[in-house]
């Protein structure tokens, strides 16, 4: 690669930058246009041509390929910097020839230019330069050893039947019916030479080809940055029907892998932007499976590099597995004991699911392609289920009355259900919430009116206490201990 031909940087020596602002701000510009160049030139080497050109064309610039020195107040220096533009043009022009191979006239040209930069390079002492200059110097030595080609043989013209079957041929082309201009060549072709139809098809499956490379990278393009069920969601049939557009079967030739998952990606993909999050599992799962089919279905497509279609398919499996869990995990929060079992009873087979979907795919295939298989994250995630500890059954705040020191049970009943709350208190169950809460609040304002504070004072004490408990659902038979109990209860809510 061009970037990788030679290291820049060599012994050489230091200028001032020219006097002046005017002077300042146009090295500094020059500076970032070769930088510019340099870092485009890999990708896009005429770009970076034309970028480094304004270089050369700005008269202010007088000082080429060597390094700068920009000083402040005292003659300072604040940085010094490489400013090698006939280098970078060189290296540029060096590379565009090697990529002219097929034209050598252009490649001679380019070859004399970029000889004529690397020699101003070392002239002015830039001695990275010097071994650029030999190869570019060899390279212009080979391209003359090699015979100019024959000068191309003038066709002859096409005949009126022949004109008339390439427009046919073309517009059928523009429409991408590429089947139906293979046919038409085996049906139609008669006007046409052995050799002139051998060119039609060759053509005919080129296009082809390249229609579907762009159409497969548009559709993983549209899957890279549309990972989230939430956002297939968010399109309407239009605009979902124009960014995941999968070529007609009917109208390609050849065999494309890619293009067939696609469009069966497409199908699964449609049938999940008509769900509603956290849909029911029975109208879910079915999706859920055509995803992580998909998902597998995606190793033979690339089995020596990276995977796009795979790393884009396993992302959205996930988020539509973990959407299904989180509803879940919800529906327990608020349902009875036996919901709250079967939710996660369903969580866990969905888990299996992708336990089960994941194994099928070689480990170095997981490897090649940076992508974890999730587990931890779901494990995770299954811990959010609302639990109902047993320790609290076994909390009774009216054994504290029984006890020798009443008020020190009670300050030990409060600290253990406060621990058990900051411990567990996301993972309980509404109904499990609720029960601790109530037993917080009542044994707080027990012990408090033991220790001889008012009833009112105490619900100003409990505000926060009371309003956790009233999102929970409010006290549980609050008139359980007592009318200033049940005052306060009431207060709270």
């Amino acid at each position: 690669m061009i970037a990788t031909l030679l290291v820049l940087f060599a012994a050489q020596e230091t200028e001032t930058v020219p006097k002046g602002q005017v002077h300042r701000e146009a090295y500094a510009l020059a500076l970032e246009e070769v930088q510019k160049a340099q870092q485009s030139a890999d990708n896009d080497p005429k770009g970076a041509l034309d970028v480094i050109e304004r270089v050369f064309n700005n008269p202010k610039i007088s000082t080429k390929d060597r390094r700068l020195a920009f000083t402040g107040p005292g003659g300072t220096v604040l940085r010094t910097v490489d400013f090698f533009p006939h280098q970078a043009r060189g290296r540029i022009q060096l590379y565009l020839a090697g990529q002219a191979k097929t034209d050598p006239q252009a490649a001679s040209k380019l070859l004399a230019a970029a000889i004529t930069d690397l020699k101003a390079s070392v002239d002015a002492g830039v001695k990275s330069s010097e071994k650029l200059l030999a190869v570019a110097e060899e390279s212009q030595k080979k391209l003359k050893m090699v015979k100019p080609p024959d000068p191309p043989r003038e066709s002859p013209k096409e005949t009126a039947a022949e004109q008339s079957f390439r427009e046919a041929w073309f517009k059928m082309i523009e429409d991408h019916r590429y089947k139906s201009a293979r046919d038409s060549i085996d049906s139609k072709g008669g006007v046409l030479s052995p050799e002139k139809r051998r060119d039609f098809s060759l053509q005919t499956d080129e296009h082809c080809r390249k229609f579907v490379l762009e159409a497969q990278e548009e559709f993983v393009k549209a899957m890279e940055n549309h990972p989230k069920p939430a956002d297939l969601r968010g399109m309407n049939a239009l605009d979902f029907a124009r960014k995941f557009s999968v070529p007609a079967e009917s109208e390609m030739v050849g065999t494309w892998p890619a293009l067939e998952w696609s469009r069966k990606e497409r199908a699964a993909f449609e049938r999940l932007r008509q769900t509603e999050a956290h849909a029911r599992l029975e109208e879910a799962t079915p999706v859920l499976e055509l995803l992580l089919a998909q998902m597998v279905g995606t190793e033979p497509l690339e089995r020596s590099g990276e995977n796009r279609w795979f790393k884009a398919s396993n992302i959205t499996g996930y988020r539509y597995l973990e959407e299904m869990i989180r509803g879940l995990i919800a529906s327990a929060r608020e349902g009875s004991p036996e919901a709250r079992r079967a939710a996660r009873d369903a969580a866990e087979k969905l888990r299996g699911r992708w336990s089960v979907s994941i194994a099928k795919l070689p480990r170095d295939f997981m490897t090649r392609n940076g992508v974890h298989d999730h587990s931890k994250p779901i494990a995770l995630l299954m811990e959010e289920f609302p639990v109902d500890p047993s320790d609290l059954d076994k909390m009774d705040v009216d054994a504290c009355f029984t006890a020798d020191s009443p008020d020190v049970a009670l300050e030990g009943m409060i600290s253990s259900l406060t621990r058990l709350r900051d411990q567990q208190g996301a993972r309980l169950s509404k109904d499990a919430s609720r029960k601790l809460l109530t037993d917080l609040v009542a044994a707080t304002a027990l012990r408090d009116l033991l220790a001889g504070k008012s009833v009112d004072d105490e619900i100003k004490t409990l505000g926060e206490l009371g309003r956790s408990l009233a999102q929970a659902g409010g006290p549980l038979d609050p008139a359980r201990w007592g009318p200033k109990i049940e005052r306060i209860f009431a207060s709270l809510q």
